[in-house]
């Protein structure tokens, strides 16, 4: 996977992640620009948010459809 599939990937991920959850107000700004690839999605940009919010390790590297419905009811 290059670079720019693995960008989309992470958007996707995390746009998926929130979709029944609350987005922090502090990061809603930012969250919106990596989910719109307005600003850039890197390792430690997806290690944080993984970490921060919850999220298995390395969720957002990989396809995860069937992870985020076990995981639809957390609210942050």
């Amino acid at each position: 996977m290059n670079k720019t599939e693995l960008k989309e990937l992470r958007a996707k991920n995390l746009k998926q992640w929130f979709s029944n959850k609350t987005v922090p107000p502090k990061e809603k700004s930012y969250i919106s620009q990596l989910i719109s690839g307005k600003a850039s999605f890197g390792e430690k940009s997806a290690r944080r948010l993984e970490y921060d919010y919850g999220m298995p390790q390395f969720y957002l590297d990989k396809n995860n459809t069937q992870l985020t419905r076990l995981n639809c009811n957390n609210q942050y």
